[in-house]
């Protein structure tokens, strides 16, 4: 029996295009229908604010609201107007005792075919006011493509198109490993925030520097080129052009072995959605939250705690590449059966396992 859903559209971040994605394959499907509704708050809307990064839905008489933000905090009011909360950065000793909120999986940007974005990106122009316009121009490049192919935009449905993130596994031997991060300015907030984002970058640094001298050449990584990586750390800055998306998909796509660290607030990083989606072994800082369908040390990512520990999961796959290839059509199967953005939406709404 084919299920009937209705999307009550609150935003359009980049965080969200999965879950958009997943609903549109779903009903490309015939697993159901779908009727996408605007929600009283919507601007268009890019992440940061809360109401952004969360979709309610309806079907079958149930309410689930799916929230992509990083970290562990909850929404009180779609909290409470949900029967079913689906939470990215699901925590077990900080939500296990409501029944209500389960793990989402690993999120990413992910945009797919009939995804709505031309009937969100029309009621975002129907929100238009004047302290909000820059907000609006730059969804609109990241929900059209000929926008964002002429403003050379780096993200958005263009750059991070489903179908050019997702890629078989290609034996390559010696296999070569993928870290490519970014730092966050920790002048930009305080507190315990502020010291979170130091030791984020310090570890960041720490990994990349001694995955460059135990691999050299076989090492492909760098930063992005911001403005505190630039001054603090110019002899590990990439230029703008090789990190543009891409660019960045087609490198990782040419490398065996993909490294990830935590995101902000601890979330599981995009990284790791898009290194699974295109069946890359992984080499992961631990993971802080569940994502809810089978992710395993040693068979799917080898884990590490420290800049140290992330040389030695490194160099191990390096020097098996019966061992990389193994994981490479292990984490194939993985994405294919469980982490596909059909999958992860399927799975909520009760279609599979």
């Amino acid at each position: 029996m084919t299920v009937h859903v209705e999307l009550l559209c609150s935003g359009s971040s980049e965080h969200l295009s999965q879950v958009f994605t997943g609903f549109a394959m779903l009903r490309a499907q015939g697993e159901c229908t779908v009727e996408v509704k605007r929600w009283s708050t919507y601007e268009g809307g890019l992440g940061g604010a809360e109401d952004t990064s969360l979709l309610r839905i309806v079907s079958g008489g149930r309410q689930i609201v799916y929230d992509v933000l990083d970290g562990a905090n909850l929404v009180p009011e779609a909290l409470d107007w949900a029967d079913v909360y689906v939470k990215r950065s699901y925590s077990p000793v900080e939500h296990g005792a409501d029944p209500k909120v389960r793990p989402f999986g690993l999120n990413f940007p992910a945009y797919g075919p009939r995804d709505w974005r031309t009937r969100r990106l029309v009621w975002s122009v129907l929100g238009l006011r004047r302290d909000n316009a820059a907000n609006i121009a730059n969804h609109a490049r990241r929900l059209n493509r000929w926008a964002a192919w002429a403003t050379r935009a780096k993200n958005g449905c263009r750059a991070s198109d489903l179908a050019g993130i997702e890629h078989g596994p290609e034996a390559d031997r010696p296999p070569k490993v993928m870290f490519c991060t970014r730092l966050w300015d920790p002048a930009r907030v305080s507190g315990t925030k502020r010291d979170e984002w130091t030791e984020m970058n310090r570890l960041r640094i720490e990994c990349l520097r001694n995955l460059r001298t135990a691999l050299g050449p076989g090492l492909v990584g760098g930063l992005a080129p911001t403005p505190l990586a630039v001054e603090r750390h110019p002899d590990l800055v990439l230029d703008e052009d090789t990190m543009l998306k891409t660019r960045y998909l087609g490198r990782m796509h040419r490398t065996a072995i993909g490294v990830a660290t935590a995101g902000l607030r601890g979330s599981n990083g995009w990284s790791l959605g898009e290194y699974l989606a295109a069946s890359r072994a992984i080499v992961t800082e631990r993971l802080r939250y569940e994502i809810g369908h089978p992710f395993a040390p040693g068979a799917n990512h080898l884990p590490f705690d420290t800049a140290e520990g992330c040389v030695d999961q490194a160099v191990a796959l390096v020097e098996d590449p019966d061992r990389t290839w193994a994981m490479m059509r292990a984490n194939q199967e993985l994405y294919r059966l469980a982490a596909r953005p059909d999958r992860l939406i399927g799975r909520s709404l009760g279609l599979w396992d």
